[in-house]
């Protein structure tokens, strides 16, 4: 979810689209709480599955891999920096928002009526160790994913500091070899059983796309609108079908024709048109992270103006996904970024400084 400085802009729009649709889905169920229960509105955030803007975010995850080790893989020593780029990118900010969502939790626990509060669940919420027990959720609800994420990017740099060249190939081989074990069983309580859960299976899926786009193959652009059609009814149709089991195949196909639209697509005619798509992509990650903390807020202060019926309701979205959007840009300039460099810095010092204490 977070993203490489050799930007594939295309791919910005998806992680646009995926950070918004998760954002919509969050805040069309907090808005059911502004309407009476025999409102139709209520049922508004079951109209679609919203939360495959998790899966197009795997999906782009494993693309991205590739695509930015490709060139590098073969390289001795790229396994440690591939992992402390990794680290840079996705640990501060999350710790950041982790943090701040401990904050109401200790003083105010009732504003946060998605998450709770205990030792063990914040030691692992911090280390991105799913809990061990039924229940444990980390603090920040959302980092479930980022669970999942470091996990493939563990796999992935065990398998560049092993074989380099055939990194990708190892790679994907052992995400088919745990969602397979994972469905034959062989894996109970987390930590494994929640990490091999077939979903990673959509890391794979976007390793594979990227190869394809390596080999030059694009789609016409007529094609790409009919594939980001074909994803969005697939999975309106088949999302009421989701469980934990099958989510791979009910929201990550549709996810894949999603990706694969954004990354065969050719170039696009007027950028500056889409210029805030990528804006929002850039910052989808914080997107991603805040925008529970931009919902609650909001319907604290909606809550209390004197509106009623579906202009309340539809009022409170649009303002919020504004809302979230706008502080979202905020948030990678001034929290994301900054952060990123501080600690991708102080991992290179630590680098350089390990190298002159070997050094003959």
């Amino acid at each position: 979810m977070a993203h490489d400085d050799r930007k594939l802009v295309t791919l910005q729009y998806a992680r646009a689209v995926a950070a918004l649709l998760v954002a919509l889905g969050h805040t069309l169920a907090e808005a059911r709480k502004l309407v009476p229960p025999e409102s139709a509105l209520r049922g508004a955030s079951d109209l679609f599955p919203f939360q495959i803007g998790v899966d197009v975010f795997f999906i782009i995850s494993g693309f991205i891999m590739v695509y930015v080790s490709q060139s590098e893989k073969a390289r001795a020593g790229y396994a440690g920096t591939f992992l402390a780029n990794r680290i840079a990118r996705v640990v501060p900010t999350y710790w950041i928002y982790t943090t701040l969502m401990l904050i109401p939790l200790i003083l105010v626990p009732s504003v946060f009526d998605s998450a709770e509060l205990d030792a063990r669940q914040t030691v692992f919420s911090y280390l991105f160790i799913p809990g061990v027990g039924e229940g444990v959720r980390p603090v920040l609800k959302l980092g479930w994913t980022l669970n999942y994420e470091m996990f493939f990017y563990a796999i992935f740099a065990v398998a560049l500091f092993l074989t380099r060249k055939r990194a990708h190939e190892v790679t994907l081989g052992v995400l088919v070899l745990l969602a397979g074990l994972w469905m034959a069983g062989a894996f109970g309580a987390a930590p494994m059983g929640f990490w091999a859960n077939p979903i990673i299976l959509e890391f794979g899926a976007g390793m594979v796309l990227a190869h394809v786009f390596f080999r030059g193959i694009r789609l016409p652009r007529a094609a790409t609108w009919a594939l980001i059609l074909a994803g969005l009814v697939v999975a309106y149709v088949t999302g009421p079908m989701q469980t934990n089991a099958n989510r791979v195949l009910i929201l990550g196909l549709p996810a894949l024709l999603i990706v694969a639209s954004f990354a065969l697509a050719p170039a696009p005619r007027n950028p500056r048109a889409l210029a805030v798509m990528e804006r929002v992509g850039d910052a989808s990650y914080s997107l991603y992270l805040s925008h529970p903390f931009v919902i609650t807020a909001v319907f604290i202060l909606w809550s209390r103006l004197p509106m009623a019926g579906p202009g309340d309701f539809l009022g409170y979205v649009v303002v919020t996904l504004v809302i979230a959007a706008v502080w979202s840009v905020i948030s990678f300039h001034w929290i994301e970024k900054p952060a990123s460099r501080l600690v991708r810095g102080w991992l290179r010092g630590r680098d350089k400084a390990r190298a002159a204490t070997t050094a003959p």
